[in-house]
């Protein structure tokens, strides 16, 4: 290997190696599984929402938390797809696409301003859907749907685990 290159890839100081860490998922840092707010008493960006397209079967469903990773974020707005799908009696969804985008906080004063972050939200654009009675347009895309049933079976447990792990460190307290 090239010492030039050697040097510049293996010459890390410590503030370099830490931005390239990832960021621990600490107990406190895991989202609560829940509903946004209303926007008017509760804040709407933290938690579960979704909004329906007009003349559309298509709804984006998301969750946003100031402290959770994207990928505990991606995880929740799965989650949150699901419990959507359930409450209005489908047993499937097709993700038709996402993103999952960082948050910042900017602020602006006379003497200062800055950006600060402030978390992550990921978005579904999906289709709810009963897999028993497909729409014809969508039969070729079976393979794409993804099970409720699977989806809280894979993930509620986890975060089911890490709440009661919370409350136990509450108790302690």
């Amino acid at each position: 290997m090239d010492t030039g290159i050697a040097k510049e890839v293996f010459d890390l100081n410590g503030a370099d190696l830490f931005k390239m860490l990832p960021r621990p998922e600490t107990l406190k840092l895991v989202p609560k599984f829940g509903r946004a707010g209303d926007g008017i008493l509760l804040a709407r960006e933290y938690g579960a929402s979704q909004a329906k397209e007009k003349d559309s079967p298509a709804r984006t469903v998301r969750f946003g938390s100031a402290t959770g990773s994207p990928s505990l974020v991606e995880e929740l707005s799965l989650l949150a797809a699901s419990d959507y799908a359930k409450k209005e009696g489908a047993d499937s969804f097709i993700i038709l696409s996402r993103r999952t985008v960082t948050r910042t906080m900017y602020t602006y004063g006379m003497y200062a301003s800055g950006a600060t972050p402030a978390g992550y939200e990921s978005q579904l654009r999906v289709i709810l859907l009963n897999s028993q009675s497909l729409p014809a347009d969508l039969e070729s895309k079976r393979w794409r749907l993804i099970k409720v049933d699977d989806v809280y079976k894979s993930l509620q447990p986890k975060f089911e685990a890490i709440e009661a792990q919370k409350l136990a460190l509450q108790k302690k307290t």
